[in-house]
């Protein structure tokens, strides 16, 4: 599988290698393509997930998911989020030796850049069972933007 991202684009901190975002970024890639599938929401990508783009008020991979891809609405608060519309844009990213700031802005951009090219892969594709999406948990009714 070709890599949309190499360890080269990024900068190394002192708890992550250039190759571990990489790896994060490519997976975020794999989740947008695949359709925002939850299976693909697992937690070493959610945990890293909740510390980025302003997404700090989550304690749970399943409150996270569920309050951001349980309908179109959500999905495009996470675009807006992920494409640059976060606290982070403007204290302007954050320095790269200390923080993910580098491959959120990388990753926003191929975001911004893939969606004015292919908008179909800002809609939801993937629903969440009515039942499900009735029980949310209470962590996932709080809304940062």
């Amino acid at each position: 599988m070709r890599q949309t991202f190499r360890p080269d684009q990024f900068t190394a901190t002192g708890s992550a290698t250039t190759e571990e975002k990489a790896k994060w970024a490519n997976q975020l890639v794999l989740f947008v393509l695949g359709g925002y599938q939850e299976e693909a929401f697992n937690q070493p990508f959610y945990q890293r997930m909740r510390m980025m783009f302003g997404f700090i008020a989550h304690d749970s991979r399943r409150g996270f998911y569920y309050e951001y891809f349980s309908n179109q609405a959500d999905l495009e608060r996470w675009l807006k989020a992920v494409t640059g519309d976060n606290w982070l844009k403007h204290l302007g990213g954050g320095d790269p030796h200390y923080t993910w700031g580098d491959v959120e802005a990388t990753v926003g951009s191929w975001l911004s850049e893939l969606l004015a090219q292919c908008p179909s892969v800002g809609r939801l594709r993937v629903k969440a069972p009515a039942t499900v999406r009735a029980q949310r948990p209470a962590s996932a009714q709080a809304r940062l933007f």
